[in-house]
């Protein structure tokens, strides 16, 4: 089961939502003010790519959950062999509504991965 938690305006530091925030907790896009991050023992995760990154050269924060998605995010964050994660997030900008699409709907992605990548670009650029 995938969660959405939005806490309009909430910012908060990387050691604060693991010791906070259940296990299977994403943030996505500035709920976490820190550099995308992965601590195994919870899980938790932090997508993002406004802190303490170079915009340059950082994926937006659907283009690092989709390949996560496509590398397997959900062989971690799963129980019973089914998605599961509680998804943070403080506003509702494009990045955060096409991530959490994403993260909703895996299986229509995973089918053909490619085909999506193409897809994500073309949204984005839109």
């Amino acid at each position: 089961m995938i969660n959405l938690i939005a806490e309009p305006g909430v910012v908060i530091s990387w050691d604060e939502f693991t010791q906070t925030k259940p296990p299977y907790s994403i943030a996505l896009d500035g709920y976490v003010n820190s550099v995308s991050e992965l601590d195994f023992n919870g899980p938790y995760l932090n997508f993002d790519h406004h802190s303490g990154v170079r915009r340059l050269i950082t994926r937006s924060t659907c283009s690092q959950v989709y390949l996560a998605i496509v590398l397997g995010l959900f062989k971690l964050f799963q129980k019973d062999n089914q998605p599961h994660a509680n998804i943070h997030v403080n506003d509702c900008d494009q990045d955060v509504c096409l991530s959490y699409w994403l993260l909703k709907n895996p299986d229509k992605i995973l089918l053909y991965p490619f085909r999506g990548y193409v897809f994500l670009l073309y949204a984005l650029s839109a």
